[in-house]
């Protein structure tokens, strides 16, 4: 601090210190009401075996991504689960290691102090139609959250070419149901071997039919992301990993936390039609 006259005044030092904080809680301040506005965001929908956005149908039933982050979802709900019919459920829990995984704070009726020993997410607690089945009553799904990776014509995959391209791409949320959760598991092993994380590749996700499952996703890597583009890739990673976790939104939604109007749970609002991102 230096004194002049009767005025006190901070040192430049000071001034530009405080000038530096100032800019760093404007930056916080803008990150945090980014990310409570995006909080719940678009889910991709796969009801009917057709994987849409927005209530659009993707061409082929495939899309090109980069999956920036992903998280485990435990999700039980009081009376049948009903994929056309999408609601809350009663009890839910969001994490990355099984091993922790407890309802949420925010979940309407919590079953048990932690999922591993919880009755519902026990093998052979699903009953259907008074029959006991192989499943679990609490459904384990997987949370992704995706920006585009490109565009796929007649099956070739074209990647994007700049850094604004994955900067300025948009967000939406894929849950993967039970049953295609360990082609998932699968998907991110084989890439581990290759020393790569999800998020540092292309990947084809595709909706197929399923004789048993009614349909399942696939998991098909395109190609590394290029390290000209790693840096952007990195920064929307971080992005992710900040809003991936977002408590169930809304009382009509889908397992993996959709709001019913994102994704294809009501219909699209009626206008021009969106163009396609993905």
């Amino acid at each position: 601090m230096t004194t002049k006259g009767n005025t006190t005044t901070a040192a430049p030092s000071d001034e530009t210190a405080l000038a530096n904080w100032d800019e760093e809680l404007a930056r916080q301040a803008a990150v945090a009401a980014e990310q409570e506005a995006s909080t719940g965001g678009d889910y991709f929908s796969l009801r009917g075996g057709q994987l849409k956005l927005h209530g659009l149908n993707l061409p082929d039933n495939q899309m090109a991504v980069i999956i920036l982050d992903f998280i485990k979802v435990n999700a039980f709900y009081d009376g049948p689960f009903d994929a056309e019919t999408p609601q809350t459920p009663l009890c839910y829990a969001l994490g990355r290691d099984e091993k922790t995984l407890a309802p949420h704070e925010q979940a309407e009726r919590p079953q048990h102090e932690g999922c591993a020993k919880c009755p519902h997410n026990q093998w052979g607690s699903l009953v259907v139609n008074n029959v006991a089945r192989r499943g679990k009553e609490c459904r384990n799904l997987r949370r992704l959250l995706l920006i585009p990776g490109g565009s796929l014509t007649g099956g070739e995959h074209q990647a994007p070419a700049t850094t604004d391209q994955i900067l300025q791409a948009p967000m939406a949320y894929l849950s993967v149901p039970p049953t295609s959760v360990k082609i998932f598991s699968t998907y991110v092993t084989t890439l581990n071997a290759r020393k790569l994380p999800p998020r540092a590749v292309y990947t084809k996700v595709r909706l197929l039919p399923d004789t048993k499952t009614v349909y399942k996703l696939e998991f098909t890597p395109l190609g590394p992301v290029p390290r000209e583009l790693i840096g952007a890739m990195m920064q929307r990673a971080q992005e992710a990993e900040a809003l991936i976790a977002h408590p169930v939104p809304m009382r009509n939604a889908d397992a993996g936390g959709a709001p019913a109007a994102a994704g294809g749970g009501k219909a699209a609002p009626k206008g021009p039609a969106k163009k396609r991102k993905y």
